[in-house]
C-alpha cells in the first residue's frame, strides 16, 4: 500500500517537482508509475489515472495519486 509520505520520498529521491507537498507534475507521475508523460496524456485523453488538474500546466494531487493508486492495486491483485 503506498501512503502520502512514501510517495513524497520516491519523488524527492527522483528530484521530481513537489509543490508544497501537494501536488506534482506529469514527470513525477510518470516517474512513480514508470511510465512516459506521453502515455500519461493518452490516459487523461480516454479519463483514466489519478485526476489532473490544469493551471499553467497539468498537475496531480498527492493524495488523489496515492488513492488512485492503492485501488488500481486492489483491482489488480483481485483480477489478476
Amino acid at each position: 500500500m503506498l501512503t502520502r509520505e512514501k510517495l513524497i520520498e520516491i519523488l524527492r529521491d527522483g528530484q521530481c517537482f513537489l509543490q508544497h507537498d501537494l501536488f506534482t507534475n506529469e514527470a513525477g507521475l510518470a516517474h512513480l508509475l514508470g511510465l512516459t508523460p506521453r502515455t500519461l496524456r493518452n490516459w487523461r485523453e480516454v479519463g483514466n489515472g489519478p485526476r489532473a488538474h490544469y493551471t499553467s500546466r497539468v498537475l496531480y494531487d498527492i493524495d488523489e495519486i496515492v488513492r488512485w493508486y492503492n485501488d488500481f492495486s486492489t483491482q489488480r491483485s483481485r483480477s489478476g
